[in-house]
């Protein structure tokens, strides 16, 4: 009984802290972008967090969901993407 709870108190502190990057991320992309201030994102943290913490909830279909916030995170998933895409499209300029 003890072990359910302690599950869910650390799954739901897990997804709280991915919420709190994931939207801290979102803010410095906004700066970055909108106001032209220079930030670094947090990267693969919160998605990971947010992953985490959706397997470790006991809820019946929360473990099917663990991918989401790798998607949702700017600072997992797409910046890993937009990253690899980088790198790729300044190895073509470069043999140019």
């Amino acid at each position: 009984m003890f072990l359910a709870y302690a599950r869910w108190i650390l799954g739901i502190m897990a997804v709280c802290a991915f919420l709190y990057i994931a939207a801290g991320n979102l803010y410095l992309l906004y700066l970055n972008r909108v106001k032209a201030q220079r930030h670094s994102l947090i990267p693969l943290v919160g998605g990971v967090l947010g992953a985490l913490g959706l397997l470790s909830i006991p809820a019946q279909h929360a473990s099917e969901y663990w991918w989401i916030p790798l998607i949702l995170d700017f600072g997992a998933l797409p910046l890993v993407v937009i990253t690899i895409l980088w790198f790729i499209y300044r190895s073509i300029l470069k043999n140019r």
